[in-house]
Parts: C-alpha cells; sequence; structure tokens
C-alpha cells in the first residue's frame, strides 16, 4: 500500500482527519514506510481510542472503491507528501491530506492567479464584468480561479475559456458531482480546453453546507489575489473575502456607476471598511494595474 492508499484509507476512518494524518507524517518521517498497522498504533495512542476491526475493514474497502473511481473517471488523488501538491498550500497549519485533481495538473503550480468570485445571482453588469476581467486577465497570463457556482462564477470561467482556457473550478463536492447541475456541460468544457477540477472531496461525495465553505477556503488559497465582482453583505463571497484577508492576499472589489443595488452592499462595505486591502476596478485599466501589483 502506497502513501496515497495509507491516507486515503486513514481518511475514511470517523474521527481520522487532515490534522492527525499530518501528526503521523510528522512522527514517522513520511508516509511510504509505515505499515497500515504502524499507522493506526500511533493514531490509537494519539487518540486515545481504539479503531475496531471491522472500522478498518470498512475503510479499506472505501479505499478501493475510491481508487477504483478515480481510475475510471480520470481523477487523480494528490497527497500533501508528493511534488506536484500546491506549494501554496504551505503556509497553512493544517493542509488537506489529498486534493481530488482532473484535468490540467500544471496549474496547481501556478504563480499567477486571481480569483474571481460574486453573487449567485448577479445584475446584467455584473454578468459582463465577471466575463470581461476573466478574459482580460486570462489575456494577461492569469489563471481564473472560482468555484463553478451559478451566476458570476460561471461567467468568470467563461471568460477565461473565450481566451487561454486557464481556468480551475474549485467544487464543494466530488469531481463527479458537479454543482449547479446546469454546469456540468461548463465543467466539461473547462477540461477540454486546458482547465482544471478541484476538491477535497472523493469523487461520488455529495455537496453540503459546511463543504461549500471550505470550497472558500480554497478559493482563497489558490488565488494569487481576490477579485469581488458583485456581491451582498453575507454568503459564499464574504467567506472567501475574509479568507483572503486572513491570509494578507490582496482584495478588490468591481465599482460600479450605481451602487444602490443590494446586489451591491458587500461591494460598498467593502469599499469604505479599514480591516480591508481594498483597491476599486471600475475599468481594463484599473485592472491591469491591480494585476501588476506585487504579492
Amino acid at each position: 500500500m502506497d502513501a496515497v492508499e495509507k491516507i486515503i484509507a486513514l481518511g475514511a476512518i470517523p474521527g481520522i482527519g487532515s490534522r492527525t494524518i499530518h501528526h503521523a507524517y510528522e512522527f514517522f518521517g513520511g508516509l511510504e514506510q509505515p505499515s497500515m498497522e504502524d499507522l493506526l498504533r500511533f493514531v490509537q495512542m494519539l487518540q486515545k481510542s481504539t479503531v475496531k476491526k471491522h472500522v478498518l475493514e470498512q475503510a479499506l474497502r472505501k479505499k478501493d472503491r475510491i481508487l477504483e473511481t478515480c481510475h475510471r473517471s480520470n481523477i487523480r488523488p494528490v497527497s500533501f507528501d508528493q511534488p506536484n501538491y500546491p506549494p501554496k498550500f504551505g503556509r497553512l497549519d493544517v493542509r488537506p491530506s489529498i486534493l481530488y485533481v482532473k484535468g490540467n495538473e500544471k496549474l496547481l503550480a501556478n504563480k499567477e492567479s486571481i480569483g474571481i468570485i460574486g453573487t449567485r445571482k448577479p445584475s446584467q453588469e455584473g454578468r459582463e464584468r465577471a466575463f470581461r476581467f476573466a478574459k482580460r486577465a486570462g489575456e494577461r497570463g492569469h489563471t481564473i480561479i472560482s468555484g463553478l457556482a451559478a451566476g458570476c462564477d460561471t461567467y468568470a470561467h467563461m471568460g477565461s475559456l473565450d481566451t487561454t482556457g486557464r481556468t480551475m473550478a474549485i467544487m464543494p463536492g466530488g469531481i463527479n458531482r458537479v454543482y449547479p447541475a446546469i454546469n456540468e456541460e461548463l465543467a466539461i468544457r473547462i477540461l477540454d480546453n486546458q482547465g482544471l477540477l478541484v476538491s477535497e472531496y472523493e469523487p461520488d461525495e455529495k455537496p453540503e453546507q459546511y463543504k461549500f465553505i471550505a470550497r472558500d477556503r480554497l478559493q482563497a488559497i489558490f488565488s494569487n489575489r481576490m477579485l469581488v465582482v458583485e456581491t451582498d453583505i453575507v454568503g459564499g463571497t464574504m467567506h472567501t473575502v475574509n479568507f483572503a484577508k486572513d491570509l494578507d492576499k490582496p482584495i478588490a472589489v468591481v465599482g460600479y456607476p450605481n451602487m444602490d443595488p443590494n446586489s451591491r452592499r458587500g461591494n460598498r462595505v467593502l469599499m469604505i471598511h479599514p480591516d480591508y486591502r481594498i483597491r476599486c476596478i471600475e475599468n481594463d485599466g484599473d485592472l491591469d494595474r491591480y494585476l501588476h501589483e506585487k504579492t
């Protein structure tokens, strides 16, 4: 059993998450050499609990199912101890032990990326700006990061596909569970145009509410900088903004001639709030200057 298989098997045992797996990695100096039995003994000692035989057997069967699904669906599990694991995760206290990826894996190491995010129900102006600014950033060599959600995310991915196609979709469920389902065709287009689908979750895992927040965190991690197209005060966009702020990432927000609609209340707050590093983007020139700022 190689390290990836061990990580997936351990993660399939209730109560064992990324933090515990990282502790095991540090204790043994890697995961290739210790046997599964050694790892279980360490985990049980660490957690002061017992993993029963039938629980381990279920976890091993689940591991086999996950790997078979990955093989069948051209999905690759990338573990935190592999060379192609995204370097941007190195600054985190707890990194996902496994990322499931499908598509152009070179984007995992891309140094120039911008997260373009916003409401699921944007105005026509918001849709146009998400598309236009994503296309322009793509033309200038930036990978477009977004969440494959309806609304601003969709138009950001589409804008990238209208140029280089270098876009990464961070998903709130497994890669085989595109959400919303209406974006299944968009996911295929992303793959057909050298883009990448990324998830923390096994391929067939359904999206759940808490996973959307985890997805928002991944978007902030993968992005060198963020651009908020249109947002109300609460919601997933603001989660991503706050994660980006905690990671000290530059944040910009689109400015509109009319800032009154409720769908732009979050834009207004971000522009005046002293706790955020905010640049207002009103036109292509503003975007170009923002893209050239050092991060």
